[in-house]
């Protein structure tokens, strides 16, 4: 069983506790489709040939197929701040720890499911476990990035970066995606 309260409390320890000091980094990804690209890259990474963007009314759900699992190190990679599993590897663009917390610009709480990996990151790195989707096929990674700033309002984003459920829709369907899945 994965320890979640152990891996948010050495984040804690390593990055400390005002979440307002991180504003300035999940500033830099204030554009309102560069997480996309992070999520194809974080995919292609790990060995993905198919992903899938399914927009909903309160979330975006994305799917890929990577053949390399979540496993602690990842975990501990991806809810903390400059600490990757790829920086020694020059074929990887995941080498800085971190693109994936572009997807703070859409929301304050993304949950990922893969394998017996199955957590929410809130408060920008801290972590709780979560029951894993019924419908989630057991060979599929699933991100779920609930647009939830304006009813979370977290510290770590500057009030003028929030996005509504509805620019974050508008933004994404008008960008990238529609209201039908996109298989890449």
């Amino acid at each position: 069983m994965i320890d979640y309260d152990a891996i948010s409390r050495k984040n804690e320890r390593e990055l400390g506790t005002k979440l307002k000091s991180r504003r300035t980094q999940i500033s830099l990804y204030a554009d309102p489709t560069h997480f996309v690209y992070e999520l194809l890259q974080n995919a292609d990474d790990h060995g993905a040939t198919e992903i899938s963007f399914q927009l909903h009314a309160d979330r975006l759900v994305v799917e890929h197929n990577a053949t390399e699992r979540f496993a602690v190190k990842h975990i501990e990679a991806i809810s903390s701040f400059e600490d990757s599993t790829s920086e020694d590897e020059l074929l990887k663009t995941g080498r800085f720890g971190l693109g994936f917390k572009s997807v703070f610009a859409f929301t304050a709480t993304p949950r990922v499911f893969c394998g017996d990996a199955n957590f929410e990151i809130h408060d920008l790195y801290r972590l709780r476990g979560m029951d894993k989707p019924e419908d989630l096929d057991v060979t599929l990674t699933r991100f779920e990035l609930p647009f939830n700033h304006l009813s979370i309002r977290p510290e770590f984003i500057f009030e003028e970066h929030m996005k509504s459920p509805e620019t974050v829709k508008e933004t994404s369907s008008t960008s990238f995606l529609s209201s039908n899945p996109l298989i890449y």
